[in-house]
């Protein structure tokens, strides 16, 4: 795997382990971490979407390069949203991400979206940039709503040794006369 997509595999590990010695180094709070290596991310997957589109036109020599900053903004942004239910709920981190799967629904609608651009005029240009601009706008949401302190939902009450809460309060009074 790694010969065939060796630069998309490894940059994943780039952005990861730039967050994490960003964070330990104390250089950037763990928010604004996150939010900067987001916002670099977000960057250079448009600058290298767009640069692809205009490029491409100019020979084959650029599409490469331009495929490769893409991937590199691809693969800095899930070290930043994907690790969000882990700061701010621990204890539920794989609920938040489940739940979170649900949401989303751009692997269902790109197709549609898409099959309806590309018969236009310039189709490239359109899906370049609805694909492009739609990132940047879910970017920027997380960017500026994005927490890294754990909630106060995120607790649990211990069921004391012994107890059990199997039983409605009504069952359990109804037993004990």
């Amino acid at each position: 795997m790694l010969t065939t997509s060796g630069v998309a595999a490894v940059l994943s590990y780039l952005f990861g382990g730039l967050t994490d010695l960003i964070f330990r180094r104390q250089l950037l709070s763990k928010l604004n971490t996150r939010r900067t290596v987001h916002s670099l991310g977000m960057v250079l997957m448009v600058c290298g979407s767009v640069g692809l589109m205009v490029k491409a036109c100019g020979g084959v020599v650029w599409v490469l390069p331009m495929i490769i900053v893409s991937a590199c903004g691809v693969s800095a942004c899930p070290s930043t949203y994907q690790v969000t239910p882990m700061d701010i709920a621990p204890n539920y981190s794989s609920t938040i991400t489940g739940l979170a799967g649900v949401g989303q629904l751009g692997g269902f609608l790109a197709p549609i979206v898409n099959s309806h651009l590309i018969n236009k005029d310039n189709g490239l240009v359109w899906v370049v940039g609805v694909a492009g601009g739609l990132y940047c706008l879910v970017g920027l949401v997380y960017v500026l709503a994005v927490k890294a302190q754990v909630h106060g939902w995120n607790g649990y009450q211990q069921i004391p040794e012994g107890e059990s809460y199997d039983h409605h309060p009504k069952q359990q009074q109804q037993q004990q006369q």
